[in-house]
C-alpha cells in the first residue's frame, strides 16, 4: 500500500495518437516544491508489459522525495523500437512541461528501466535527438539512466521485426552505439544468473561507457535472475539502497536523504 506520504495519481493521459490515447502514472511526495523525478519504464520483451510494473519502487523512492512518472508505450507488433521510443520521450517531455504543477526541478529528472524498458530508456537518454516526437533540436534532457536486466545491441538478425527499416535500422536501435562522453551518469545493476538476458548485456555496455569517460555504478547480483530487482530474498533490498545512493549523489547534490 502507498505511503500516507506518498499521492499516486493514475492513468494520466500525456499523448494522444491516432488510435489511442498513452496513459502514465504518477507518484508525488506528500509534500514537494523543487524536487528530482524519475520516469521509470516497464520490461515485457517489447511486446507485452504496462505501467505498474515499477510501483513498488516509485511508492518506495517517492517517499524518499523523488516524484516518479510512469508512462505507458506502444507494443509490438503495433510499433518498432524508435516509435516505443518515442513514446517514452513523450513521457519525458510531459514530466518537463509539468514540472511546476508536479513539483519537479525539470534539471533533475532520471530514467530507469528494467529488461526491454532499459534498453528503451537507455535510448532515451543517450540519443533523444534521434527519436523525439516532436522533432526538434531542444529534445527533454534527462539527468541519470538506469538499467536493469537489460539489452543494449539489437544487432542480431532475431531483433529485426523490432528495430523498424533502413539499412542502419539495427544499429540505430542499439543503445551501445550512442555511447560517448556526453552520456548521463548511469547506474546499471544486472544479476550473475540472468537466463532471460545474459549479464553480457550489461558488462559490455559497461565497458563502453567506462571507455568513454561516464561517470558510472554497477551493481551485480548473485541472484535473483532476471528479475531479481523485485526479489524479495533481499535482492529488492539490495538493489534499492545502491540504486538510492546512486540517485542521491547524482540528483541531491551530494547530499543524502
Amino acid at each position: 500500500m502507498p505511503s500516507s506520504r506518498v499521492v499516486v495519481e493514475r492513468d494520466v493521459p500525456f499523448r494522444e495518437l491516432d488510435d489511442r490515447t498513452l496513459r502514465l502514472d504518477t507518484y508525488r511526495p506528500a509534500e514537494t516544491a523543487s524536487n528530482p523525478a524519475v520516469v521509470y519504464v516497464h520490461g515485457g520483451a517489447w511486446r507485452a508489459g504496462s505501467k505498474g510494473q515499477f510501483s513498488r519502487y516509485a511508492v518506495e523512492f517517492a517517499d524518499r522525495g523523488y516524484v516518479g512518472v510512469d508512462p505507458n508505450y506502444r507494443l509490438a507488433p503495433d510499433a518498432n523500437v524508435p516509435e516505443m521510443v518515442a513514446d517514452v520521450l513523450a513521457g519525458v517531455r510531459w514530466c518537463h512541461e509539468h514540472a511546476d504543477s508536479l513539483g519537479v526541478d525539470p534539471d533533475r529528472i532520471a530514467i530507469a528501466g528494467h529488461s526491454a524498458g532499459a534498453h528503451l530508456a537507455a535510448l532515451a537518454a543517450l540519443a533523444p535527438g534521434e527519436f523525439d516526437p516532436e522533432d526538434t533540436t531542444d529534445s527533454p534532457s534527462l539527468a541519470t539512466l538506469a538499467g536493469f536486466s537489460g539489452v543494449y545491441d539489437l544487432r542480431e538478425d532475431r531483433y529485426a521485426p523490432l528495430v523498424g527499416n533502413g539499412p542502419d535500422a539495427a544499429e540505430r536501435a542499439s543503445p551501445i552505439t550512442w555511447v560517448d562522453a556526453d552520456a548521463p551518469p548511469t547506474f546499471l545493476a544486472h544479476a550473475a544468473d540472468d537466463e532471460t538476458v545474459p549479464i553480457d548485456e550489461t558488462d559490455a555496455l559497461y565497458e563502453e561507457l567506462l571507455s568513454a569517460g561516464v561517470s558510472i555504478d554497477r551493481f551485480r547480483a548473485d541472484g535473483g535472475g532476471h528479475v531479481f530487482l523485485y526479489d524479495d530474498m533481499g535482492w529488492y533490498e539490495k538493489a534499492t539502497e545502491r540504486f538510492a545512493s546512486f540517485l542521491n549523489r547524482h540528483l541531491w547534490s551530494g547530499t543524502h536523504r
